[in-house]
């Protein structure tokens, strides 16, 4: 209970500095009051451009979380028995992680679809955190278990079902959720800058354009949410998976 105390408290202070701030600022092109931000927001809920744009997003987060970590925890297994792959996708990583995310949906916007830019944004991003998350459990555990593993040899796919899967569950889960909001916040952005025909960062980009800062700031308090609901219900379904 405790932690959702702490969190109404926090909610009513920021909102509460947030309305007092636009009454001294008196601009709502600078910064429109809580109400009129409230009253944006629910008007969302009776058009169909908003099921239609939040449809599309959690698609395309939803695509590029489940084959980042599907392809993640393959590579992982497969440099985990290749020194020279894994020294090869180490430096790709490290390109990766020096490129700004808006370098890289410019370049891919040249070369492939809109829509496939923004999937693919969203893998580059999680795909690495994956990859080192499950890397680094894997020779932990090889480290941990080897003298166990030398003296009663199995198939490695006796081994990668039996021992080393349930052993990387902490490494999964803790993967899965430090990336949910990256996933989001990847997307979005991508579709931003994309110009998508559809979903949430198509609606705000629409929004900056009409000078609508209010709309604006209820899209990305929707994008909020929908972060927090991911993410309960994914420590919800991982808890009930794990404890059954």
């Amino acid at each position: 209970m405790k932690k959702y105390y702490s969190w109404l408290i926090f909610i009513f202070v920021f909102f509460t500095v947030w309305q007092i701030a636009s009454i001294l600022i008196d601009n709502s092109f600078i910064l429109p009051s809580v109400i009129t931000v409230l009253k944006d927001f629910l008007s969302f809920f009776y058009t169909k451009t908003f099921y239609h744009a939040t449809y599309y997003t959690l698609i395309r987060v939803f695509t590029g979380i489940f084959f980042s970590f599907l392809i993640g925890v393959l590579f992982a297994f497969l440099c985990f028995k290749n020194r020279l792959f894994s020294d090869i996708l180490s430096k790709l990583f490290i390109i990766l992680k020096s490129l700004p995310n808006v370098s890289i949906i410019i370049l891919l916007l040249f070369w492939i679809s809109r829509e496939l830019t923004v999937f693919v944004v969203i893998f580059l991003l999680l795909f690495p955190i994956v990859y080192e998350n499950v890397s680094v459990s894997l020779q932990a555990i090889q480290k941990k278990w080897k003298e166990v593993l030398f003296i009663y040899p199995q198939p490695y796919t006796r081994l990668i079902k039996e021992v080393y899967l349930p052993l990387l569950k902490p490494a999964i889960v803790s993967s899965l959720l430090n990336c949910c909001s990256l996933a989001f916040k990847a997307g979005v952005m991508a579709e931003i800058l994309g110009q998508v025909q559809n979903g949430i960062g198509r609606q705000i980009q629409y929004c900056r354009v009409n000078f609508e800062l209010s709309k604006v700031i209820a899209w990305t308090i929707w994008i909020v949410i929908l972060v927090f609901l991911f993410d309960s219900l994914l420590k919800f379904l991982l808890k009930k998976t794990f404890d059954d």
